[in-house]
């Protein structure tokens, strides 16, 4: 595995001269990325430390494999932001992200669009063929709006069949892509449970 430069361990404490015992510095901790002989990086925790034996100080480092804890945490962040069925930014986030752009809006008087979207009817998809079905739906609606929409553009999914849509820096251009999501959704052969659903939406 090789290594970036590793942290100098800390200075000995006056604590230990004194005691006449082993000096010893207290262990230096980092976070870095290491790689692999197969190329693979992984992130790992280096605790550097001094010990000393007689005479001669030893240095002791520990390495530490923390590759799943990161994984964890960058996991438990997404769940934070997103809707877990759908992918899409949840409320919370998006009236976050709105505040932001109203702000900056006012201060640069810069245009933008927001659109609320509903699905037609979609209680009769959970009461006849069940959540599970109506789960399928939204996610292939979140599907279809994300493929309509450019790269600065934010979807959230803000409750139940209710979707939001900002789009940064866009005026009346905003209603031809509201219009291509309701067409896109309603030309939509939705597949579930060996069904096929058709479903409209409205703005």
């Amino acid at each position: 595995m090789l290594l970036p430069a590793l942290p100098e361990p800390a200075p000995q404490t006056k604590t230990a001269r004194r005691g006449g015992g082993p000096a010893g510095a207290a262990p230096q901790g980092c976070e870095v990325v290491a790689r692999r002989k197969d190329g693979q990086e992984v992130h790992v925790e280096v605790t550097v430390a001094v010990a000393h034996a007689g005479s001669e100080p030893l240095r002791i480092v520990e390495v530490r494999d923390i590759s799943g804890h990161k994984r964890v945490q960058a996991m438990l962040k997404r769940l934070a932001r997103r809707d877990p069925l759908t992918g899409l930014f949840n409320r919370r986030t998006f009236q976050a992200e709105l505040e932001r752009y109203l702000e900056l809006a006012r201060k640069h008087r810069v245009r933008g669009a927001l659109v609320f979207l509903d699905l037609d009817l979609f209680k009769y998809i959970n009461d006849t063929l069940g959540h599970q079905a109506g789960d399928q739906v939204l996610v292939r609606v979140a599907e279809i709006i994300q493929a309509q929409l450019r790269p600065t553009d934010i979807a959230a999914r803000h409750g139940g069949d209710e979707f939001a849509i900002l789009m940064p820096y866009t005026g009346r251009e905003a209603l031809s892509v509201a219009e291509s999501i309701l067409r896109a959704v309603q030309q939509e052969d939705f597949q579930v449970k060996g069904r096929s659903v058709t479903m409209t939406a409205s703005v």
